[in-house]
């Protein structure tokens, strides 16, 4: 080994001892504010239970996948109501199954303080925190233990004292409908197929209808193209845009959808059109007239998953607890497993005493699956899509085109 390699291992040695002595320093500072919370009385009746918040404080794919939950709690005789952020909050907006809707918001301080008043002026007989992937979020947590309610179920809170109702999960690589499962069952609610749904207004159909009137090829069927996720990784690079274009030109007219800042960056070939929409409700409709949708893996691919649309989804992602071979990926396995432990035991330490389930790291493309039998996922061996091999990555969407009626 090299001087230079030697060096730059004990560098990054160094830089891993000294974030994981940071961390050790912020969960000390965390357990104290632990201490701080309201706690629950440990009885509870759940049959009493009708009034229900679901606290869903994240993402719109979240929201998507949600709303199965919501569907089977409504379906046997709960009064349903979500709080989440504003654009999640919409995938919920013409749902009949939800009774009321209360924003978060923690983009500031101030702001989050304010969510946290807007909650406090509702009482509910329930309330139950989702969080798919083990994550650690302070402040949804102090959120979460300021609910008026006398039941506030949890997963893998044992240690918090605002839970009275803790749901063990550690089921690294087992789909999102798992963990919804999981609160039906733990309030004793039969469950349907847990499909996914996302009404919308009238209005936005026909406005949709109409764009697609104007838009479609008769000769050709339609494809919707999202190549934007929410974060930099799952973006695909321009070259990657066309490649998928020209793929789908001989069969469809493709359209694709993003934000239009994003897309104005791209280079696309002749014949692609551009939906420009206001909110995420106006894709709905859209992909549901078209015949097939290929998206990086985003809230899109879930709401093609509503209508069982032909899909390909486009996921950058591997075994995170196999890591590479190299010093540097290696280390940063460790830390990884070292912040979930520490993470695993502020929040859950009760249940560790006596239970010692084997701490993986969530698995994204087995958590986050499309979940539909007319979709084609495919996984890319790469932490970041637009850095994947053009010819890998030509070869396998030509090879799922080939297997989509």
């Amino acid at each position: 080994m090299s001087l230079t390699q030697k060096l730059r291992e004990l560098n990054w040695k160094r830089n891993f001892a000294s974030k994981r002595l940071k961390l050790r320093i912020e969960f000390l500072f965390f357990s104290l504010i632990r201490l701080m919370l309201p706690r629950k009385i440990k009885e509870y009746d759940l049959s009493k239970v009708k009034k229900i918040l679901i606290i869903r404080n994240d993402r719109i794919g979240d929201m998507v996948v949600t709303t199965s939950l919501i569907r089977n709690l409504a379906k046997s005789g709960y009064s349903v109501y979500v709080v989440s952020t504003k654009s999640a909050l919409d995938i919920v907006k013409f749902n009949p199954y939800v009774k009321g809707t209360i924003i978060y918001d923690n983009s500031t301080f101030l702001n989050w303080i304010k969510s946290i008043v807007r909650v406090r002026k509702e009482s509910f007989d329930a309330a139950v925190e989702i969080k798919f992937i083990r994550c650690f979020d302070m402040k949804n947590m102090i959120f979460s233990s300021y609910v008026k309610t006398p039941i506030l179920i949890g997963f893998n809170k044992s240690s918090i004292k605002s839970f009275n109702l803790s749901i063990p999960h550690y089921l690294h690589n087992s789909h999102v409908t798992v963990q919804l499962k999981q609160v039906l069952e733990a309030l004793n609610v039969k469950y349907d197929d847990m499909h996914y749904e996302i009404p919308v207004s009238e209005n936005i159909k026909t406005n949709v209808n109409s764009f697609f009137k104007t838009t479609a090829d008769n000769k050709k069927k339609v494809a919707v193209l999202n190549p934007f996720g929410s974060t930099v990784a799952r973006l695909l690079s321009n070259k990657q845009v066309n490649i998928i274009c020209n793929l789908l030109s001989a069969k469809y007219k493709t359209i694709i959808i993003g934000e239009e800042n994003r897309i104005k960056q791209l280079n696309l070939p002749d014949g692609v059109s551009v939906f420009n929409s206001s909110s995420i409700l106006d894709v709905v409709p859209l992909i549901e007239l078209s015949d097939l949708v290929v998206s990086v893996d985003t809230s899109i691919v879930h709401i093609a998953t509503c209508f069982n649309k032909n899909t390909i989804a486009l996921y950058a992602d591997s075994d995170p607890n196999q890591p590479a071979a190299d010093k540097k990926s290696v280390y940063h396995h460790e830390f990884s497993i070292f912040k979930l432990t520490l993470e695993d035991s502020f929040y859950n330490k009760d249940y560790l005493k006596t239970h010692s389930p084997k701490i993986m790291l969530p698995i994204t493309h087995c958590i986050w699956a499309p979940n539909n039998k007319n979709a084609k996922q495919l996984l890319f061996d790469d932490d970041n899509m637009s850095k994947v091999d053009n010819q890998i990555f030509e070869t396998k969407i030509a090879q799922a085109l080939e297997t989509i009626n």
